[in-house]
């Protein structure tokens, strides 16, 4: 590709730091057999034409079951668009990814497509094109709103969803019966900590794991639902310590644990994520926060009764969302960015929408995918879904703080901490002393 190097990036250059981000897990889900029928290319191919290369610079490695998936479908988009080539490469993860786009913005060598973590629009933005100014409106307003919550920079379309999830609470029922306890499941913060302590008096299991995830978005999304914000508006001034709405989440977690009703893995060196799971998976665990993009796998055992609940409320409904999305960075030629926004047009079609949900366990990308004839019998098949979906309306954009990334590597290290030593971590110092730090990361970088 020619490549042209542009002098806007100093600024992006001074705001990318030493960037790592959140690994992908390789094993398919238990269901990922259970596809939708892969769309069909339809229509007759183009004529012959100059050869047109797309590379994309992708998160998992090739051989990845979802990078298999992304590849099939850029070569049935190559099938009706002879001379045209798309080719899926693999950039080591997020951060992989965030590291070439960051040295590329230095060398002028910039991939046409490329899947970009959510957040690291605040950075990367400068040599990001619009969509909007290439991609038709019906395809635009097609895409679900709450996943565009952080799509946006200076009013121009930056971002459309690849692989794309939120945290959700899941409810083992059987469990939950047991205990006395309407399998509903709790609505509250509040009521999270009743029904984790009914089921661990009244089942001797554990009523609930502990979760903040890499980029504690299980910590944000309680701070959004009590009325709190990351920074002021301007990003100038860190703001999460304000009315203790950082802080509440924190002294539930730890009242939990004190009482040894809510698992940690932190103790014990273990990754949560998989610990959560597996106690969850073996019948031993009543609830727990984790990625939708796991409900394929969970679902996927029959001797488990599970259902999908809303992050818990606060004095509101909130939640973030995670994963990567689509960007076109500057610098590809007319051809280029066409067959690039065709290929994201193909993979926003609704049976491919649908057939990528299941397969990768990521949310649908758009409204017509879960309105169409599959999307709704899904659904009536399995009602979780509909919850995913509907969970979106609560999404909630991530901070607009260049530095977000370095905060959240303070706060979570903090966090686990409170976990394994509950009794002797006072939540209101903790968090006053990441605000402590958070203003310092701001004042250091000017």
């Amino acid at each position: 590709m020619n490549k042209r190097f542009f002098a806007a990036l100093a600024l992006l250059l001074c705001l990318c730091m030493a960037i790592t981000g959140c690994g992908s897990n390789a094993a398919a889900p238990a269901n990922s057999g259970n596809s939708a029928a892969p769309a069909q290319p339809a229509g007759p191919a183009e004529a012959p034409q100059q050869d047109v290369y797309i590379d994309i610079w992708g998160l998992w490695q090739t051989d990845n079951y979802r990078a298999l998936w992304m590849q099939a479908k850029a070569d049935e988009y190559a099938a009706l668009h002879p001379g045209v080539t798309i080719e899926y490469i693999y950039q080591n993860s997020y951060s992989g990814v965030a590291e070439k786009l960051t040295a590329g913005a230095m060398s002028g060598e910039l991939p046409v497509l490329a899947q970009m973590e959510e957040s690291f629009i605040t950075m990367f933005n400068p040599i990001l094109l619009n969509i909007a100014d290439y991609m038709d409106e019906a395809t635009v307003n097609n895409y679900n709103k709450g996943l565009l919550a952080n799509s946006y920079w200076d009013g121009k379309l930056l971002a459309v969803p690849s692989n794309r999830s939120m945290p959700v609470l899941y409810l083992n029922t059987d469990i939950l019966e047991a205990a006395g306890l309407d399998p509903a499941g709790p609505q509250t913060w509040d009521e999270l900590y009743t029904y984790a302590k009914a089921i661990h008096e009244k089942t001797d299991k554990y009523g609930f794991a502990i979760f903040w995830d890499s980029d504690a978005w299980v910590w944000e999304s309680a701070l959004y639902s009590w009325g709190g914000q990351v920074t002021s508006d301007d990003a100038k001034t860190v703001t999460f310590g304000d009315n203790d709405a950082g802080v509440h989440v924190v002294e539930l977690y730890q009242k939990m644990v004190s009482e040894g009703i809510a698992y940690e893995a932190f103790s014990a060196g273990a990754e949560p994520t998989d610990a959560n799971q597996a106690l969850f998976l073996e019948g031993e665990l009543g609830m727990y926060i984790g990625s939708c993009g796991v409900y394929g796998k969970l679902s996927g055992n029959e001797a488990l009764n599970i259902k999908v609940n809303f992050m818990p409320q606060g004095s509101t409904r909130s939640a973030v969302t995670g994963g990567a999305n689509w960007v076109l960075p500057q610098g590809s030629s007319d051809a280029e960015i066409e067959h690039a926004i065709g290929y994201l047009k193909y993979l926003a079609e609704d049976a491919n929408v649908i057939d990528w949900m299941l397969t990768s366990g990521y949310l649908p990308g758009t409204d017509s995918a879960m309105q169409s004839a599959e999307g709704k019998a899904l659904i009536a098949d399995d009602p979780n879904y509909q919850i995913l979906i509907d969970q979106l309306q609560y999404a909630h954009t991530r901070p607009t703080t260049p530095y977000w990334r370095e905060f959240y590597y303070y706060i979570v290290e903090k966090l686990e901490l409170a976990m394994i030593s509950p009794d002797t971590t006072d939540a209101h110092a903790l968090i006053a002393d990441c605000v402590a730090k958070c203003q310092a990361i701001i004042e250091a970088n000017g």
